[in-house]
């Protein structure tokens, strides 16, 4: 009996300390699995050549990177051939981004080579544990430097949903195609604006980069664009703000042109004090449509939509039809004609006077002199001298129903020899 419940006792021990071996053993493994602890990514490095190092470089969307650019930890091993892997349990010895990969976390990583070649921004996040990026041949702009290329590089099992980073590049080129899971477009590119508004406000036209960037990224209406002011208005800016703002409305109506039809385009020339046209939203009656102006010093519309302008400088119509709002960007300048300032001739002269006209074409030009017994003037600005004096030529543009005059000072002198008149001319 003593000897039985001695086997019992010890059968009983090894029984507990194999109970003690395994639970921790597959609590351990459930932690793994969570975190994706001790799980790699793999990386085919075929087409690249000369190399004998392949670094895995992952960073938090917009955030902080786990270890330096190609630093130790950031090594891959090479799996089998071009195969190269990388053990995601490094990642838990980052001390800028604490605790390794996480559940709800947008991540990206770019692979790269000893050589300095290196692959494009890749999306990536849990479910491509396990998974390989592979290079399909083809290189695009790098986002940061935009005088560099690198190569396109692409999931293999996930590749519906995760891959080529979508974003804009320094220079404002689109480039990539998904976005991360938890990313939206009102971010990238209210990210994006601030950023590059000073480098590119006089290098490019940034409305334009924005409207052929607005389809790409899915913004397509007016509430959107307020979206993307209110988030960089919450990033602070700067004094900038305003100038964007108005890059963005812009930007809005270059991308969708059959939003803001016929007028629009008439609306970004050069319109004179007078002038009127008729602004619309193209298939859509102008009695269904409610206009306004942001300044009626400068541009006055009636309920028809006709625009007529009043005073030089810049004003805003807006025309709303149920959801939809068109922006008509007015520009209004004062006619003028120009002509010399000061003329000095002969007695006996004959001359005809230059002018130039804003606009060219559209008015009529009149003369007249103040001293009808120093000289006179015809309709066409040619003046004839009769004595010596002085007289005012002054030449007048009527432009829809206003006038615009030039004023020219002319002094006469009667000559009497050719040394005077030598002397004369020369001064």
């Amino acid at each position: 009996m003593k000897r039985f419940k001695a086997i019992i006792s010890i059968l009983l021990v090894i029984l507990t300390a194999s109970l003690c071996f395994i639970v921790p053993a597959n609590a351990a493994e459930v932690s793994k699995n969570a975190a994706g602890a001790g799980k790699y990514i793999y990386f085919d490095a075929s087409g690249w050549k000369n190399f004998n190092q392949i670094y895995a470089h992952i960073w938090i969307r917009g955030g902080a990177s786990f270890f330096d650019w190609q630093a130790k930890r950031a090594q891959c091993e090479r799996d089998s051939g071009n195969i190269w892997k990388y053990d995601l349990s490094k990642l838990d010895a980052s001390t800028d981004v604490e605790g390794g990969l996480k559940e709800g976390v947008d991540y990206c990583v770019i692979f790269s080579a000893n050589t300095g070649v290196q692959t494009n921004d890749i999306t990536f996040g849990l479910p491509c544990i396990g998974d390989t990026a592979k290079i399909t041949g083809k290189q695009i702009e790098n986002a940061v430097n935009s005088e560099k290329q690198a190569y396109e590089c692409v999931w293999t099992k996930n590749s519906s949903s995760y891959g080529p980073h979508l974003t804009l590049t320094s220079v404002g080129n689109v480039v990539g195609k998904f976005l991360c899971p938890n990313e939206s477009s009102i971010e990238v590119i209210g990210d994006w604006l601030p950023t590059y508004y000073r480098y590119l406000k006089s290098r490019v036209d940034i409305a334009d980069v924005l409207a052929n960037a607005f389809p790409k990224f899915g913004i397509k209406n007016e509430k959107q664009v307020e979206e993307i002011y209110s988030y960089i208005q919450s990033k602070e800016t700067g004094e900038d703000e305003a100038a964007m703002k108005k890059i963005l409305g812009e930007a809005l109506i270059k991308a969708y042109p059959e939003e803001a039809e016929s007028v629009a385009t008439k609306a970004t020339k050069a319109l004179y004090i007078g002038d009127k046209f008729t602004a619309k939203i193209s298939g859509v009656a102008a009695s269904k449509t409610t206009f306004t102006t942001s300044k009626k010093s400068v541009a006055t519309v009636s309920k028809s939509g006709v625009i007529t302008a009043k005073g030089s400088g810049s004003a805003k119509i807006t025309a709303k039809y149920k959801n939809k709002t068109v922006y008509f960007p007015v520009k209004v300048k004062k006619p003028s004609i120009t002509i010399a300032k000061k003329l000095a001739l002969p007695v006996y002269a004959k001359y005809t006077i230059g002018y130039t006209t804003m606009p060219n074409k559209g008015g009529k030009v009149s003369w007249s002199s103040s001293n009808k017994a120093v000289a006179k003037v015809n309709r066409a600005g040619k003046v004839v001298v009769l004595s010596e004096g002085k007289a005012i030529i002054t030449a007048t543009l009527s432009y829809k129903g206003k006038a615009y005059k030039s004023k020219c000072v002319l002094n006469t002198k009667l000559i009497t020899s050719i040394k005077e008149l030598i002397e004369y001319i020369y001064n």
